[in-house]
């Protein structure tokens, strides 16, 4: 309610929601205690049979404790009785071990939050914030719940923890969208806050938020049963009816010759337990155990020992590509402008190539310099030099791998800060997966009237919202001519590997106190007829690791996928240079299908 907002809650009114919806953390599922855990491991399905046969044993010592005592048939029952026992508790300490440490590892969840109570901002623990809170968020805070935006100051929330795309959302008093997941006016549970500040109202806590919702939609249902298990029930079953159908004959044969009832028995029960592997258990507990333990020191929690036989059963992996099979360490590459293809620095030179060095002198090259800093959100944390001589190569950055490389060359030939501080940012509209690019409004500067929209993304798109290029620092019309140019350049650019980005300007003339509007594809001001000022590419190196990782799954028949967002001549160059792919594609087969079935190597077929 309005009366609410300058004040926040009363005291009263949040003691009596707090009473109404619970305390603001997730309901954990049913902590399953040592001796459950133990009682279901031991009547898990090898466990039992070997309880079973063990429990027959004593009952053939039984029949024959008239005539004497059987201590090899009493020494078979203990040890089944033992290795059913040992087994299942190697493996219910191994999990429950897991249990603690997924437990300790547990802190999603905001320990403490700002909120106004009783018109006074006060620090309480983020279990009692309340639906209807009003809570005041900071750069670094983690979203203690569901949150509507009231105010904000140039904040915004990363919600890879909940969506796993590691962007940064602005956000703001606006919705922005009808679809309330694509709001910008609400930030989830469980997100972190990576820039500015703001007022929020809090509209669900606890099981209601939607971290949630999805934790309680995890914990719904009971899982399948692992592949091991299934398995082990097959084999049981073959056991069963083997040993069954064993012991029968066996037995009908000895009623048959005339044997008396009792010794028939014995016939039938030592046959069926013959078929029990009793070191079968042990051995597969103890290999599993072993193999916890290896994962555990790469940093993989094993919370179920039966698990780890399923990845054995795995035939397909999907891997992302930047930071996964890559380094995620980009640098700037190769850059197009005024017609002609750049290098830097740090670029690879290959055989026959033949391209001017980045010179920052140009008009054209001072505007995509100006274009990096403004289109940018990276920011430098420190400019403590780290002693490697590599200057601002070696600078903390807070961004992305993309946005650090950009920075990191605009630094190297202009002062990043002194950029921005002329060119104030009056609007922006974030990057997002589906557009592939991001554009910003900033101020002209140096006493001049006016505006810059600057556009930077995946260079297709951006060049889609062009009509005019920059050359020397002139705008000319693109023809054909010029598009055929820059569709080679990416196209080779990308055949290398690199990932290609397009960066566009445009001149405004709003006035001085004019209100941008900035939501998503909801904007007042122009996103065509841009000038292109340049193509950047960025080179991100394949880790070491992965080629032979990529080739151990291949030699076990596992296909491994790679998923990128990037042009499909980059991903094409990085999946070859990975062995993900060794042979012609469709295009490049074109009339002569046969070279799809042709491998380049007695290995590779």
């Amino acid at each position: 309610p309005e009366e609410m907002i300058p004040i926040g809650l009363t005291s009263a009114d949040a003691a009596e929601r707090l009473e109404k919806y619970g305390p603001n953390q997730i309901t954990p599922p049913q902590r399953i205690t040592w001796a459950e855990r133990f009682i279901k491991n031991i009547f898990s399905p090898f466990s039992l049979i070997m309880l079973v046969a063990g429990t027959l044993s004593f009952i053939i010592v039984g029949i024959n404790s008239k005539d004497f005592i059987d201590t090899q048939t009493i020494a078979l029952a203990c040890v089944l009785f033992v290795v059913a026992f040992v087994t299942s508790v190697f493996q219910t300490t191994q999990e429950m071990a897991a249990d603690n440490l997924v437990e300790a590892l547990n802190s999603l969840t905001a320990e403490n939050a700002w909120v106004m109570r009783d018109g006074n901002l006060i620090e309480v623990k983020a279990r009692n914030i309340v639906p209807g809170d009003l809570i005041k968020v900071n750069i670094g805070d983690k979203v203690a719940a569901d949150l509507r935006i009231i105010s904000a100051s140039d904040l915004k929330v990363n919600n890879a923890s909940l969506t796993g795309e590691d962007c940064d959302i602005g956000l703001g008093p606006k919705a922005g969208h009808d679809d309330i997941f694509e709001a910008k006016n609400v930030a989830w549970s469980g997100c972190s806050f990576t820039s500015g500040n703001g007022l929020a109202v809090v509209f669900a806590t606890g099981d209601l938020t939607r971290f949630g919702e999805i934790a309680k939609a995890t914990t719904a249902e009971n899982p399948p049963d692992t592949l091991m298990r299934v398995e082990v029930k097959r084999l049981i079953i073959v056991m069963t009816i083997l040993g069954a159908i064993i012991g029968l004959a066996f037995f009908s044969a000895a009623l048959g010759e005339g044997r008396k009832w009792q010794a028939a028995v014995i016939i039938l029960i030592g046959l069926f337990v013959a078929n029990i592997p009793e070191g079968l258990l042990p051995q597969i507990t103890i290999a599993l155990t072993i193999t916890a333990k290896h994962m555990a020191t790469k940093n993989v929690i094993v919370s179920n020992l039966e698990i780890i036989e399923t990845l054995g059963a795995v035939s397909v992996i999907c891997s992302d590509k930047t930071g996964t099979l890559t380094m995620n360490q980009m640098t700037v590459s190769h850059l197009m402008y005024d017609a002609t293809v750049h290098v830097t620095n740090t670029t690879a030179i290959l055989p026959g190539d033949d391209f001017d060095q980045f010179s920052p002198m140009s008009a054209t090259s001072k505007q995509l310099l100006r274009t990096i800093a403004c289109c940018t959100d990276a920011v430098f944390l420190s400019k403590d030099d780290d002693g490697s001589g590599k200057g601002c190569l070696s600078w903390p950055v807070k961004g992305d791998a993309s946005e650090t490389a950009l920075i990191r060359f605009c630094q190297n030939h202009q002062d990043l800060g002194e950029l921005r501080e002329q060119h104030k940012r009056l609007a922006v509209v974030p990057f997002h997966s589906s557009r592939k690019w991001m554009a910003t409004v900033d101020a002209r500067g140096n006493g001049e009237r006016g505006q810059y929209v600057h556009v930077k993304g995946a260079a297709e798109r951006v060049l889609q919202r062009c009509t005019t290029v920059m050359i020397n620092g002139e705008e000319i019309p693109i023809n054909d001519d010029f598009m055929d140019d820059f569709t080679v350049v990416i196209k080779e650019l990308a055949s290398r590997g690199e990932r290609v980005l397009a960066l566009a300007a445009l001149k405004t003339d709003f006035d001085d106190d004019y209100k941008f509007v900035a939501d998503g594809d909801d904007v007042n001001f122009p996103l065509t007829g841009l000038t292109l000022v340049g193509i950047m590419s960025l080179s991100d190196p394949p880790r070491p690791s992965v080629r032979p990782a990529v080739e151990a799954c291949r030699r076990a028949g596992i296909q491994v996928i790679m998923v990128t967002g990037d042009h499909p001549d980059t991903a094409l160059a990085i999946a070859r240079s990975l062995s993900l792919i060794t042979l012609p594609t469709l295009t490049e087969a074109g009339e002569n299908p046969c070279l799809l079935y042709t491998s380049p190597s007695p290995r590779d077929s």
